[in-house]
């Protein structure tokens, strides 16, 4: 079975082995297990995605944006993953880096890449942080693996655990639109740009700019505003 053709804005796997689409075929997706998922199935093929990752796509864009981020401050990576390449690439600024992931899979690996950061497993959706925790959080290749509801979730959990001031970077793509991911073969969903400028504004967010990386992923970059 060919790979999928790669939505702008969506991790690119084009180079990923054959066997993949043979395990996914064999796989049953009907079990409450699998409606129950809260990684969306990338629990189950954290091994392929570390083998597919690509180690440059994002780097350059995220380092830009913490050029922007004074050190020492606290950072979320949610939707870790195993921590290569973005986590790491976070931990060259001296923050208080922590990981957050819906895979156990993958956290992992995460502990063992990156053995000096904290890794919590658990939803988006539902961030198992105290509010203001963090001054600043990155989100790459989460949000249009969720369900449109929640996205705005997602969102508006991040804007809690953040401080006032805090920055935010995401990535969606900025065309509406639905695909098979091309790993775990379940649907993904962007609401477009227009959407996700208005779930950030209503969850307390300013819009400081966007721009598009090497492998076409959108991103959004926010500021919190300050808690009244």
């Amino acid at each position: 079975m060919p790979p999928k053709k790669r939505v702008p804005g969506t991790p690119d796997f084009s180079y990923i082995l054959a066997d993949v689409y043979a395990r996914r075929k064999r796989k049953s997706t009907g079990s409450p297990f699998h409606l129950m998922d809260a990684s969306h199935g990338y629990d189950g093929v954290a091994g392929q995605y570390s083998r597919a990752r690509s180690p440059s796509i994002g780097v350059a864009t995220v380092r830009r944006w913490m050029e922007e981020l004074p050190r020492g401050i606290r950072l979320l990576d949610l939707a870790c993953g195993t921590g290569i390449p973005l986590t790491r690439v976070l931990g060259e600024g001296n923050y208080r880096v922590v990981g957050a992931d819906a895979s156990p899979q993958m956290l992992a690996q995460f502990r063992s890449n990156i053995p000096t950061a904290p890794a919590v497993c658990g939803a988006a959706q539902r961030l198992a942080f105290q509010d203001a925790s963090f001054d600043g959080a990155l989100a790459w290749g989460l949000l249009f693996l969720l369900a449109p509801d929640d996205q705005r979730r997602a969102i508006m959990e991040l804007a809690r655990v953040l401080t006032g001031g805090g920055a935010l970077l995401m990535t969606a793509p900025a065309e509406r639109g639905e695909w098979k991911d091309v790993l775990t073969d379940r649907t993904s969903v962007s609401l477009g740009a227009d959407a996700y400028r208005d779930m950030g504004n209503a969850a307390g967010f300013d819009l400081i700019g966007e721009s598009i990386d090497e492998g076409d992923n959108h991103y959004y970059a926010f500021r919190r505003r300050m808690r009244g």
